[in-house]
């Protein structure tokens, strides 16, 4: 009688029990891991596939730019490298190098109009620490009038003389 394995109230033998139970736990990590894995799989695709959209945001945004200095009249400008901004800004604003003209920097922006958010390119002179308001961007016609002549006054000196404290750091005037 000392040869009988203990039965539990299913008849199964304690040993059967304990290889059971580890193949169940072995089974449940393996689904674990292979979740986990494709998990982390989508997370580093959809990384890449940002930082690729932002190298090509930045330089489509950099021909707009260039097409809108040529537009104004800025023949001779050429739009270099873009510039990073350090501070909150860095959302709503974009900052190139510019060469070819008086004019150090082109800042394009987004400000809040009469007609709603639209991107409003400025000119800035590092020598001067003063920025010159060019055009809006993506408007035409008779909208693009309007905006331009309703903006001159507050909006227009407003931004311009934002752009400074925007290309210093933090956008704010305490850091002067």
């Amino acid at each position: 009688m000392s040869d009988m394995i203990e039965r539990d109230s299913y008849g199964v033998a304690d040993d059967e029990n304990a290889s059971q139970a580890l193949l169940a736990y072995k089974s449940q990590m393996i689904k674990f891991f292979v979740l986990t894995g494709i998990l982390i799989f989508f997370f580093a695709v959809i990384a890449l596939f940002s930082a690729l959209a932002v190298k090509s945001w930045r330089s489509g945004l950099k021909a707009c730019v260039q097409t809108l200095l040529l537009e104004s009249g800025y023949q001779d400008a050429v739009v270099g490298e873009s510039v990073d901004l350090q501070n909150p800004f860095t959302v709503s604003a974009a900052a190139f190098e510019l060469s070819g003209c008086s004019y150090d920097k082109a800042v394009i922006i987004r400000v809040t109009t009469a007609f709603g958010p639209a991107p409003a390119l400025f000119l800035y002179a590092d020598t001067a620490k003063a920025a010159e308001f060019v055009c809006f961007a993506g408007l035409g016609g008779r909208v693009e009038k309007t905006l331009t002549d309703s903006s001159r006054n507050s909006l227009v000196k407003y931004w311009a003389a934002r752009i400074p404290y925007v290309l210093a750091g933090t956008g704010d005037k305490a850091d002067e």
